[in-house]
């Protein structure tokens, strides 16, 4: 473990290092928030790319149990897109120990902000510490994207319809929700945007002008 022994700046970068994709994001949103004075600190529950923040010289912290190489590939066969819809990638025990984890590291540090790459057991321990969620993971599955039926597929009338409609992979998140007293998460889009989403696939992926999608600054997962 590296651990993290800066002073807080009350934001927080949480990657789920079982991604490079999401590693290296959070890599370059330390980079961007430092050349603005800006030193977040890290925390992650480990895994495959770990060693990807200690090449990048950030000192971080581990959370909640640590997921090793094998965890990490389980979870990527059961994440939202890929596993069957009535589980949630991660057991009830280990939403509950990183949800307690996380919210205590969160008021130990000050956070006021977490940003955070695929972890998404953020999306119920900010509710219990009362803080902001950003969330960097959902690429171009974004509401600009399906509100204009954008997302392709075989099958992209009813990708373009389903994320604010339907409960996927959500049952676990509810049932520690319930039982630690917050509300709970409606819909697959409410499991995985946060409370500003931001959009890191570029205008010309997308196939929607920036300006469109700084228009889309109001939306309801529920």
């Amino acid at each position: 473990m590296v651990r993290n022994r800066l002073q807080s700046s009350g934001i927080c970068l949480l990657p789920h290092c079982a991604y490079l994709s999401e590693t290296s994001r959070m890599i370059e949103i330390y980079r961007a928030l430092g050349e603005r004075e800006v030193v977040p600190r890290v925390a992650t529950y480990g895994g495959t790319y770990e060693t990807a923040l200690r090449a990048a010289g950030i000192d971080y912290d581990l959370i909640g149990p640590r997921m090793d190489a094998e965890r990490c590939a389980r979870f990527l066969r059961e994440q939202p897109s890929s596993g069957p819809v009535w589980q949630s990638a991660y057991s009830d025990d280990e939403l509950r120990a990183y949800v307690l984890a996380e919210t205590a590291y969160f008021r130990e540090h000050g956070i006021t902000t977490a940003v955070t790459g695929f972890s998404l057991t953020t999306t119920i321990s900010t509710q219990l510490a009362g803080i902001r969620l950003v969330s960097e993971h959902s690429a171009s599955w974004v509401p600009p994207m399906f509100e204009r039926g954008l997302l392709p597929g075989p099958a992209a009338w009813l990708v373009n319809r389903l994320p604010n409609r339907v409960p996927f992979y959500c049952g676990g998140f509810n049932r520690i929700a319930r039982e630690l007293g917050v509300p709970g998460v409606p819909s697959l889009a409410a499991l995985v945007l946060g409370d500003l989403t931001l959009v890191t696939e570029d205008p010309l992926v997308l196939g929607v002008t920036a300006e469109e999608v700084a228009a889309c600054l109001l939306y309801t997962c529920g």
